[in-house]
């Protein structure tokens, strides 16, 4: 089976290639993509059977790459450091999914599961994709905030975030509940618009 693997963290990228290498040889990696628009490019021009794809790529999501390109006539297993709602939201709707940090044992038989979909022709399809992305990013899609922290990615309800506080290479997001979440500078851009459209009144406090 030939695949490639998407994910915008290098170290995730080489970690899980090793263990195909190693512990998958039915599976063939043909390429590994850093950045949506290769991805974009790659499942295009390669046409794989499988495609390992992270969620949150660059700016966008891994929703908006798949509705890209379209045909979905290849099997999906999405790397993920979600949250236990969004494990829900895959189990529900019945998604190949590899939960970071990624463990051999999850990875073979995830990879078992896929060969035996392929076998019987069973696709990732536009509706199951729709009820996906709205189970994840649909509850309140204009209000719920995505912060990819250090080992994990949390949905947010932005009436529950008090403040937020620059940190050296992150944003502290101090919650109602007490927990303070840490968020990468670089991808904050990405949380400005949804914390516009709700009814957070927080400010960034330098330092």
């Amino acid at each position: 089976m030939t695949a490639i693997i998407v994910d915008d963290e290098q170290k995730n990228i080489d970690l899980l290639f090793h263990f195909i290498q190693k512990y998958v040889p039915e599976v063939r990696v043909l390429d590994r993509c850093l950045t949506y628009e290769d991805a974009l490019h790659s499942i295009t021009h390669i046409q794989p059977q499988l495609v390992f794809l992270d969620i949150l790529l660059d700016d966008k999501n891994a929703f908006d790459l798949l509705k890209e390109v379209g045909h979905l006539d290849f099997q999906i297993i999405f790397t993920t450091a979600y949250d236990e709602y969004a494990i829900k939201a895959f189990q529900y709707n019945t998604v190949d999914y590899l939960l970071k940090p990624i463990i051999i044992e999850d990875l073979r038989k995830t990879i078992d599961r896929v060969i035996e979909k392929r076998n019987a022709k069973v696709e990732f399809g536009p509706e199951q994709l729709h009820n996906l992305s709205q189970s994840l990013l649909g509850r309140h899609p204009s209000n719920l905030i995505l912060i990819s922290g250090m080992d994990r990615v949390n949905l947010l309800d932005p009436n529950e975030v008090i403040y937020c506080k620059s940190s050296g290479r992150y944003t502290e997001f101090y919650m109602k509940d007490k927990n303070t979440l840490l968020h990468p500078l670089k991808p904050l851009a990405n949380t400005k618009k949804p914390l516009i459209r709700s009814t957070f009144t927080g400010y960034t406090i330098p330092l």
